[in-house]
């Protein structure tokens, strides 16, 4: 008894047949299914990179600023566009007189905490205009509808200097 029950939890379809109320009479029909749930998958794979590739691409068209615009481009070049998905968003505010910081303007937490992790892609992207750019300081302003923008949140980004 114990090796039946032990056989039967150790079947890959346990949980399948479970949840769908079903048993499958060849080992055949679980390859099948296999196969249609990896082709599934590899479809919705192909489908959101081609979403986010479109997204980035819309996104860069956006941008008004022809500096900004070639920073994101080459960002996008270098991260892909399922990572680049919302910093089409930020703004570049400004840069130090002395040029080694650069003053980022981001909608929501959320994108400045993006920025956050690709803090040296985007600096060595600036860096092509500005060589001695060291720091990324972003602001986080929330529009909160007509006109009215509310100032979060300001994060301080450094590269790390060896």
């Amino acid at each position: 008894m114990q090796e039946n029950v032990c056989s039967l939890f150790s079947r890959p379809s346990l949980a399948w047949d479970i949840r769908y109320n079903e048993k499958y009479t060849s080992p055949d029909e679980l390859f099948v299914i296999q196969d249609l749930q990896e082709t599934s998958m590899n479809e919705l794979k192909e489908w959101t990179l081609n979403t986010c590739e479109v997204e980035a691409t819309e996104g860069i068209s956006q941008i008004q600023d022809p500096l900004w615009r070639r920073v994101c481009i080459d960002v996008l070049r270098i991260l892909g566009p399922a990572a680049f998905k919302n910093l089409w968003k930020i703004k570049l505010s400004h840069i130090s007189t002395e040029g080694k910081k650069a003053y980022l303007i981001s909608p929501t937490i959320d994108i400045a905490e993006t920025i956050e992790i690709y803090n040296f892609v985007i600096i060595e992207a600036l860096k092509k205009f500005y060589p001695a750019l060291l720091f990324l300081e972003t602001k986080v302003i929330e529009n909160l509808g007509q006109n009215k923008k509310k100032l979060r949140e300001k994060i301080n980004f450094q590269q790390h200097v060896s």
